[in-house]
Parts: C-alpha cells; sequence; structure tokens
C-alpha cells in the first residue's frame, strides 16, 4: 500500500507518493495525506508538520540556511539511529533559519537569546509549541 502527501497551493492540487523528496511550490501548503486509491484524509496531518511549511513559507529560506545546512550534515547520522522524519529537528532548524529575520526585528542579543532558548526548549518540549513561540516572536 503507498501513502501520498495531499499539497494545496495557487496551482491547484497535487499529491505525491510518501518517501520520494519533492520541493512545495510557493504559496503550497500540507493539507492530508490519502492511502493508495482510498478517500483522501484531511484530519490526520499532524499540525506541527503543517506549521513547519507555514513558518518555511514565511522564512523563504529554504535551501539557504544555518539550519539546512546542519539537516545535510546530521541527515546521515539520523538515518542511522532511525530518526527519519523528525518534527523536532524540523522545528530547530527553522529556529536557526530564522535567526536573520529575529535579529532584524529583536536586534542581536535579543535574537541570540531567543534562539539559544528555543533550541533548549526543543530538546524536552512539543514540536508544535516550540513552532508557535516561534511564530509568536516573528
Amino acid at each position: 500500500m503507498r501513502h501520498w502527501i495531499l499539497l494545496k497551493g495557487p496551482a491547484g492540487e497535487r499529491k505525491i507518493m510518501e518517501g520520494i523528496p519533492y520541493r512545495r511550490l510557493p504559496g503550497e501548503v500540507i493539507v492530508g495525506t490519502q492511502l493508495d486509491d482510498a478517500v483522501p484524509s484531511y484530519a490526520n496531518v499532524d499540525p506541527a508538520a503543517a506549521m513547519v511549511a507555514e513558518i518555511e513559507a514565511e522564512l523563504g529560506t529554504e535551501g539557504k540556511g544555518a539550519g539546512d545546512w546542519a539537516k545535510r550534515l546530521l541527515k546521515p547520522i539520523a538515518f542511522l539511529l532511525g530518526k527519519t522524519n523528525c518534527l523536532s529537528c524540523e522545528a530547530r532548524r527553522l529556529v536557526m533559519n530564522a535567526a536573520t529575520m529575529l535579529t532584524a526585528k529583536h536586534g542581536r542579543v535579543e535574537a541570540k537569546r531567543i534562539i539559544k532558548d528555543l533550541l533548549a526548549r526543543s530538546l524536552k518540549a512539543e514540536p508544535s509549541e516550540i513552532l508557535q513561540s516561534l511564530k509568536d516572536v516573528l
């Protein structure tokens, strides 16, 4: 059985087979999942995963920030440890990618404090809580 990821954007809806790399188009968000040709399920989308997509779109830093560099470096290690889809890791990546925007809004010292706090909390708190805090300070 195959799982599909359902995306919706300005160009309409599309579905991607789970496990296949893809890039979201500008304005595109994850809206649900589907198992083979079954009826699509929009209720089982993780709110944190949807928030990752939303924050990433707001930051506009996909593939450009320190978090993306760290992800490329650490992804093989995470794979060996069995962590293939870690929302906590995604939250940390977005926090690091938000450094420029946080610095512009809060100043260098306060931005570093915010980043340090969010990264420390991400080790214990739920990813959705960290992502919401990031959205609040952006």
